[in-house]
């Protein structure tokens, strides 16, 4: 089964490899719309998820601390056990369609992507599902491989049900059938963006921080009319918060940029298929099969 790894080239490199996942997006810029979704749905999703989190321990002073405590699992695993992950299905196919497009020499529609993965709804869903579930029982069950396999099932998904269509079992089975003949035990080596990923990580750790330390210090008297909130350390709070979820943001576009064309490429060499297009041109150095 194939094994997936990354490799930290220079930071050079890694920037080549940003601009390269760009390439796509300079031709068709409204594809670019689905990275920078996925980007927003995990702290959108952290949101979300929050907002019943403080209901339960607020407004249910009279239920006991192990039925809140249950309902806080519950609620944790439905959202990012079901709800995030099959969302991120349905914008990845719809990126990965698109991609295949472009790929392919053709120009697709704003949204055609989109359209596509709504019309196969139910198959995104169950997939979407599976992969997700697969990770988290290979995690628990210290089982490796579930975990392998859910990470390519992750992986090559949204290509093959954008590009073939089919059922969940159908598509699972092509996808084992394909990656075994093409790579057999092979390991799958990603150029990764790891420095600048860390680099933006630490730029929303301090810059967070600094934002809350300086108003405390009086460098940042902070009184915004527009904020709902009280002036002072209560607006500083939110400027922290939202710096934080602004800069994880623009760390998840990078990566949801680059796994896209990965994707659809690694599905193009499994399946023996060509990339005509000039748009994939520059991408195909993304990754190596060793």
């Amino acid at each position: 089964m194939l094994e997936q790894t990354k490799e930290t080239p220079a930071i050079g490199r890694q920037l080549s490899v940003v601009r390269r996942a760009f390439t796509p997006m300079v031709r068709h810029p409204p594809s670019l719309v689905y990275p920078a979704l996925i980007a927003v749905l995990v702290p959108g999703g952290l949101l979300v998820w929050g907002w019943p989190i403080w209901a339960i321990f607020t407004g249910l002073d009279s239920f006991p601390v192990v039925g809140r405590l249950a309902l806080v699992w519950g609620w944790t695993a439905v959202w990012y056990c079901s709800a995030v992950p099959v969302v991120g299905t349905i914008l990845s196919v719809a990126y990965s369609y698109e991609l295949h497009e472009l790929f392919q020499g053709r120009r697709p529609l704003p949204g055609a992507g989109l359209a596509v993965a709504i019309r196969h709804l139910p198959v995104v869903v169950l997939g979407g599902l599976a992969g997700s579930w697969s990770f988290v029982l290979g995690f628990y069950t210290a089982s490796e491989t579930l975990r392998v396999g859910s990470n390519v099932l992750s992986l090559l998904f949204p290509p093959a049900l954008a590009i073939e269509g089919g059922g969940v079992r159908s598509l699972v089975s092509h996808i084992d059938a394909a990656s075994t003949e093409a790579f057999g035990s092979a390991t799958l080596v990603v150029y990764g963006t790891q420095t600048l990923n860390r680099g933006l990580g630490w730029v929303a750790i301090l810059g967070s921080v600094g934002i809350l330390v300086a108003n405390v210090l009086g460098y940042l008297p902070l009184d915004i009319g527009i904020l709902p909130v009280p002036a002072g350390i209560s607006q500083a709070v939110v400027l922290s918060v939202a710096f934080l979820l602004g800069v994880l943001s623009l760390w998840l576009t990078l990566i949801a940029l680059v796994t896209g064309p990965l994707s659809v490429l690694l599905y193009y060499r499994a399946t023996g298929r060509e990339a005509t297009g000039e748009a994939a041109s520059p991408l195909r150095g993304l990754f190596r099969i060793d």
